[in-house]
């Protein structure tokens, strides 16, 4: 029997192999070589794992370069390679030349290096499965047969990234439900967006649950689930302290400790600016649970928000950053000229877990579930913002908890059909006119939110309004929080609102007002 040879000599069929990566790699180190240190450290690049000898050459050339702490460059490289002797071994300087025509991007750099593991990877498990072969060159040919098998199911069984996990319908039952960070609202380790126009506060409302999740407390009833929490400020630090300074007033000063802020642009576009981040996140004394970046405008610097591709390598970079750690992203962006629809390609809305829209909404501020993938959608929250300090926090419209369409359905027939007294819950439920399922499960909301009482066993259950049911049904009251006034769109004060005239102006109080929260709202990384 002839020994077992290699798949190229016996099939011709090359082994496992990419050049193209190979040579992106070595080209974005000719090209920055910032990015030499993360494909050693991080990736643990080696020489062995290159297919091509003389790539082999020029990535050993390069990491001893690294190590001696000089720069690689083209120029640096070929000296180097001169003075070793290995030049020729390289390829030769026209060799070295073409290597940074070929790199398709900086951004997909670690990705390259990754491929060119991972084939590496393939090669030996196919070396290993063919030296059992060749092991049994000299036995007979049922000794030979098994060492067939017996190979051929390793190289199935270790084939890592080559083959995909798949999952029974038991392994689907069985799959633990989706958490959330925040109440029912914020998916743990999701990839949230929060949007809205400018102005209608939305970086009151990402700070608000990043300090809700970094100490803890619960926001308007909702449980959080607590951890540490990094906000990256893409827009700047003008403001962001008396903001925190305010939510501490208005919590009574709860430990903000498990909070680090990031006072600057972070492009999810460069690979140095990610691996500098990933390092970053690394540092907390914990792994993060929510990851902020405010905004996403300001964090995808060169990149177009109306391309799929700018904006997919966003996606990928927020989603790569948190790989680790599992930690929530939330991102806080704009809508598009049109006030409601988030601005940009529609890659941003496919690959998120939660979208949520805030628009102004009369002295106030409507927060909306456009998209829930795991999940039912929440019911609306009426919010705005209130003075405190030198700045502003969120609080509930009108003091009361948000309520839903059907939510006030059932709230307005227990109010105008049967005041403060008991009444049956089917007598309710179809009194009502809300559909079984939907009136159920705003029943429970308004349970929650104290609004009415459930007494009596299943079969005789009695719902009862309460005085704060009542006067959640009450018109929505103006802002104490002057910054109210530059999220009241269609009545700003300089056009006169109150006076019944359009044509009429603003009082100088009136005026002085809108001014006053218009530079509260604007401070710093205001959106």
């Amino acid at each position: 029997m002839s020994t077992a040879t290699p798949p190229a000599q016996t099939t011709g069929v090359a082994p496992a192999q990419n050049i193209a990566a190979e040579r992106s790699v070595l080209g974005a180190v000719l090209l920055t070589d910032v990015v030499l240190p993360v494909l050693l450290l991080e990736e643990g690049l080696r020489p062995e794992h290159f297919y091509r000898d003389s790539h082999r050459v020029i990535w050993q050339a390069m990491s001893a370069m690294s190590a001696a702490g000089q720069p690689v460059d083209v120029l640096t490289l070929s000296t180097h390679l001169a003075n070793a002797g290995t030049l020729e071994a390289a390829g030769g300087k026209a060799m070295i030349d073409e290597l940074t025509g070929g790199v398709p991007g900086l951004g997909g750099v670690r990705r390259y290096a990754q491929i060119v593991i991972e084939d590496w990877r393939w090669r030996r498990r196919v070396d290993a499965a063919y030296g059992q072969l060749a092991a049994t060159h000299d036995r007979d040919e049922a000794a030979h047969q098994r060492a067939v098998t017996t190979a051929g199911a390793e190289l199935v069984a270790t084939a890592g990234p080559n083959v995909f996990p798949l999952l029974s319908v038991a392994d689907l039952a069985n799959l633990e439900p989706p958490e959330f960070l925040i109440g029912s609202l914020l998916p743990a380790g999701g990839f949230s967006v929060l949007f809205g126009p400018s102005g209608v506060g939305k970086s009151f409302l990402a700070l608000d649950w990043a300090l809700c999740v970094a100490t803890g407390l619960a926001w308007y009833g909702q449980e959080t689930k607590p951890g540490w929490v990094l906000y990256i400020a893409a827009e700047g630090r003008s403001g962001l302290g008396v903001r925190v300074q305010a939510w501490q007033q208005a919590r009574r000063k709860p430990d903000v400790e498990r909070i680090r802020f990031l006072p600057e642009a972070l492009n999810f576009l460069d690979e140095r600016h990610i691996a500098k981040a990933r390092r970053t996140l690394a540092d907390l004394p914990e792994p993060p649970a929510l990851v902020v970046i405010d905004t996403m405008a300001r964090s995808m610097i060169g990149g177009d928000e109306n391309a799929a591709r700018d904006v997919g390598m966003f996606i990928a970079a927020a989603d790569e950053l948190c790989k680790t750690s599992g930690a929530a992203r939330l991102i806080v962006h704009h809508t598009g000229k049109n006030g409601e629809d988030e601005r940009g390609s529609s890659a941003l809305r496919g690959a998120a877990d939660l979208m949520a829209a805030l628009k102004p909404d009369g002295a106030g501020v409507r927060l909306e579930c456009v998209k829930a993938k795991d999940s039912e959608p929440f019911e609306p929250w009426n919010l705005h913002l209130d003075q405190v300090g030198e700045s502003c926090v969120l609080r509930l419209g009108s003091n009361q908890a948000a309520i839903g369409e059907h939510e006030r359905q059932i709230l307005e027939q227990l109010s105008a059909g049967f005041g403060s007294s008991p009444v049956a819950t089917g007598v309710l439920q179809r009194s009502s006119g809300v559909a079984e399922r939907s009136y159920y499960r705003a029943l429970k909301a308004l349970e929650d939110k104290g609004y009415v009482t459930r007494e009596g066993t299943t079969r005789t259950t009695k719902i009862t309004l309460t005085e704060a049911g009542a006067r959640a049904l009450l018109p929505t009251t103006a802002n104490s929080c002057p910054a109210a006034a530059a999220i009241t769109a269609a009545n700003p004060p300089s056009l006169g609102v109150g006076s019944g005239s359009s044509d009429s102006l603003a009082t100088d109080d009136e005026q002085h007002a809108y001014d006053r929260a218009r530079s509260l709202i604007e401070q710093g990384d205001a959106a």
